[in-house]
């Protein structure tokens, strides 16, 4: 939206990066008839998307709340497996789920074989460094050029706090979060996410304890706020029948779905994918 991205130019200018980074999600060229995925959407799923994918109903690492739809089409999914078609996506988004996955590279992989264009937004290195959460399994940079991604062996590896104490981690962490987006990776990517995961595991630092953890925080808009502006955009109504029109089966590949008594099945392999919360649940078992 061309007038967004003015707002949040003026908003920077004027001194207000934090009204800036509000405006982040809807900051994308995509057409109301340029079919959008979240992957890993949470509570508060991108106003763009026309379908959201997420794992945990019950939202477990993170303290934003449970997922909501929000009007949109729900999957439960592994974003490690994505339950869909090659190429049906032509915006494919992804906020703050890629520190959390165990394999990052199958889900980068995934989600460029599902959507033609992008984006994905983590914590950055200085984040997981100075202010590290235990449910994030991968710390994440950008140089501009490469997606680097390294795996943790424990959650506090590195820890900014246990060398110069919680109290200074908490005042440069407040320095930095005065404006948000010192503390993240904001990729945008089309046909092709240029990503490198290290085949080191980082084991360094102080082991701490859980008491010295933080858990997950949302730095954003609310999930009645988000619902207000998922209703204002009025994307695509896709019910389950078109659904299924895009998605695949995960056990044999198969893209014949159909419906049965509320249920997906496959006409190939016979899988068959219930509902969980009223949603279908395309989980592997």
């Amino acid at each position: 939206m061309i007038g967004v991205r003015t707002a949040r130019r003026a908003a920077l200018a004027l001194g207000f990066p934090k009204f800036a980074w509000k405006l982040r999600k809807l900051d994308f060229d995509i057409g109301h008839g340029e079919l959008t995925l979240d992957v890993g959407s949470g509570s508060g799923p991108s106003p763009y998307a026309d379908v959201v994918v997420d794992y945990d109903p019950e939202g477990r690492e993170t303290n934003a709340g449970i997922a909501q739809s929000h009007g949109k089409a729900l999957v439960w999914a592994n974003a490690q497996r994505l339950p869909f078609r090659d190429g049906v996506f032509g915006f494919v988004t992804c906020f703050h789920l890629l520190e959390h996955v165990a394999d990052p590279a199958a889900c980068l992989e995934e989600m460029q074989r599902v959507g033609r264009r992008g984006y994905i937004e983590t914590p950055n290195e200085l984040f997981d460094y100075v202010i590290p959460y235990r449910d994030h399994r991968n710390r994440v940079s950008f140089d501009g050029r490469l997606l680097r991604l390294m795996r943790k062996s424990r959650w506090d590896v590195e820890r900014f706090a246990a060398r110069f104490g919680r109290g200074r981690s908490r005042q440069v962490f407040d320095l930095l979060i005065r404006n948000p987006a010192n503390l993240h990776v904001c990729y945008r990517w089309q046909g092709r996410i240029e990503y490198s995961v290290s085949g080191e595991v980082i084991d360094d630092g102080c082991p701490a304890s859980v008491e010295d953890a933080d858990t997950e925080r949302s730095i954003g808009e609310s999930s009645r706020v988000n619902a207000l502006v998922c209703r204002i955009m009025r994307r695509q109504s896709i019910g389950d029948e078109r659904l299924l029109t895009l998605m695949r089966c995960i056990e044999c590949g198969g893209e014949k779905l159909m419906l049965a008594d509320g249920q997906a099945r496959c006409e190939g392999c016979g899988r068959g994918y219930g509902r969980l919360n009223g949603y279908l649940d395309f989980r592997p078992r």
